[in-house]
């Protein structure tokens, strides 16, 4: 049978796609879809994103192409095998409907545009795929719109090579033309009024006041508080514009407007943590993403590409990135991105509840999972698997006074000094997680499929989990459900799953599930020796090579 398959060339090849085309349901199609419109103002809703789609009745055949492309972007998403839940999560819509309607400004309706958009969704979904590969799942950073910058950077190049279209790109009338329905509803409403809707509208590359009416009602009523700060940007980066440049052009205000706003939305509304810190990095973000958008119009001129969402892509990744490359400064700052799987509207951190404890500092207090004196022998953010979600990890294991982790060959886990020692409770809390029944490797064999092996997961409350990895088969003492005290002894140390030698795995995470996004984790009273010379600790962050001990809790 494999060898006919394999004779069976192309025609096979055909064969699964169109049954894989049969196999998604309409709506697997559509939900997405939907999303991806409710994403360009981070709101992740499906009846958001209907109502965003409706109000295109006053730009119809823009609404129609971006539909189609986001489609043709989902259903290319599913043919890649790209991974359900980013499907799901209308990611590759976003950028989908983003391409084609970044191409409908800059392009009259022609064949030529068709295929663009038709090409813009498969190639959109393609760059998807890879960017999230090597930055999302590398480096636990977001997306956002990169892939459709890139791609209608491209297509638009092409455009331009097949057929050259002068200053179409920096000057396009299509970009400015309102609809039917914005220009009867204009004349009622006051002058900044109109403006503010006409930024909105920008967001989707149009100039409609009706749209930016329906995209300004969709924000407030999913999240007010991002409205605000959408609000907030853009008024800043425009006035820090509008100072600088002698005599602006509309167009360039649309576009240093809703740069500004994603810049907003993005990190004061969505990607972190929301408190009084966060709103003065985005402030200060919002503020330079206006200069830097007004450099890149400057460059766009020179070399006659639009500006679109770059800068905003730049500003809110390098914003991201400088708090991913300096937890501990930031981490004292207060400055957090939150877990991916967690991020909420801004009124979800003003509840009571979320009010109460980041008034009080109310925080678990960490202690090391260990008896005695242990050897770090990976830290936080150390290659190869302290990156990403684990970026916040540290690895334990037990050596003698020589340096070495095991006696003889190594070849057996009984071997390896930390092999069957106690791991206890790092600080009081409920087992939300946990499994026993992996079984432990030989060294140096590693089981890929159950990366964590035997593990177990504790909430200490105030959104923070243990999570402790790798441990010995059948060791565990307590099951989910159990309330256990610090210090209590929770199983033994072992070697299974991802784990080429006995060790203990631990990280603190705002999730109570395996993969779950590490956070900035302190320990308190443990001890430290170095050389001859041996320190209490009253608060720190173990270093890779440090030799460190807990101190025994006394009741």
């Amino acid at each position: 049978m494999l060898k006919n398959e394999a004779d069976a060339g192309p025609g096979a090849c055909w064969s699964s796609i169109a049954i894989l085309i049969r196999r998604i349901r309409l709506l697997d199609l559509l939900r997405p879809v939907l999303r991806g419109y409710s994403q360009i103002l981070f709101c992740g809703s499906i009846l958001a994103g209907a109502l965003l789609f409706m109000g295109f009745i006053d730009s119809p055949v823009d609404g129609i192409l971006s539909f189609a492309c986001a489609l043709i972007s989902t259903i290319s998403a599913r043919l890649f095998r790209s991974s359900t839940f980013l499907v799901k999560s209308g990611v590759y819509a976003w950028n989908g409907a983003l391409t084609s309607l970044s191409l409908c400004a800059f392009l009259p309706l022609s064949v030529k545009l068709l295929t663009l958009v038709l090409a813009g969704g498969i190639l959109s979904a393609y760059l998807t795929s890879i960017i999230i590969k090597y930055l999302h799942l590398k480096y636990n950073l977001p997306v956002i719109t990169i892939p459709f910058v890139l791609t209608a950077w491209a297509l638009l190049a092409l455009s331009h090579i097949l057929e050259p279209l002068g200053d179409i790109y920096l000057a396009s009338p299509y970009w400015l033309q309102d609809g039917l329905i914005s220009t009867a509803i204009s004349p009622w409403l006051p002058d900044w009024a109109c403006t503010a809707m006409q930024i909105t509208s920008a967001l989707f590359f149009q100039s409609s006041i009706f749209i930016g009416l329906i995209a300004l009602i969709v924000a407030v009523l999913y999240s007010p508080v991002a409205a605000c700060l959408g609000f907030l940007g853009s008024a800043l980066g425009l006035g820090l514009y509008l100072s600088i440049t002698p005599s602006p052009e509309y167009l360039n205000q649309l576009i240093i407007g809703f740069n500004c706003a994603l810049v907003g939305l993005a990190l004061g509304a969505h990607y972190l943590k929301f408190n009084l810190q966060s709103l003065i990095y985005t402030v200060i973000a919002c503020s330079i993403t206006a200069f830097v958008g007004t450099l890149w119009i400057y460059i766009s001129y020179l070399i006659n590409m639009p500006v679109l969402a770059g800068p905003f892509n730049l500003v809110a990744l390098s914003s991201l990135l400088i708090i991913r490359s300096f937890p501990t400064t930031t981490a004292r700052l207060n400055l957090e991105i939150m877990p991916f799987e967690l991020i909420e509207k801004p009124e979800v951190k003003l509840s009571a509840k979320h009010l109460k404890n980041t008034l009080t500092g109310r925080r678990a207090k960490l202690t090391l999972p260990f008896y005695g004196f242990w050897f770090v022998s990976n830290g936080n953010f150390s290659q190869p698997t302290h990156i990403g979600v684990a970026a916040y990890a540290w690895d334990f294991i037990v050596v003698n006074e020589f340096g070495h982790s095991f006696r003889g060959a190594g070849n057996n886990n009984e071997d390896f000094f930390c092999f069957g020692l106690p791991v206890i409770a790092p600080a009081d809390g409920r087992v939300v997680n946990a499994t026993d029944h992996i079984v432990d490797n030989y060294p140096p064999n590693v089981d890929m499929k159950s990366s964590w092996g035997n593990y177990i997961i504790i909430d200490h409350g105030f959104e923070e989990f243990s999570e402790i990895s790798h441990l010995l088969q059948f060791s565990l003492k307590v099951k989910v459900g159990d309330t256990v005290k610090r210090g209590q002894w929770l199983g033994l140390c072992g070697n299974s799953g991802f784990s080429y030698a006995p060790h203990i795995h631990f990280q603190l995470q705002r999730a109570g599930i395996t993969n779950g996004q590490s956070v900035h984790a302190v320990f308190s009273d443990y001890m430290l020796s170095k050389g001859n010379r041996i320190t209490t600790v009253s608060e720190g962050i173990p270093k890779r090579g440090d030799l460190i001990s807990s101190i025994p809790v006394t009741v």
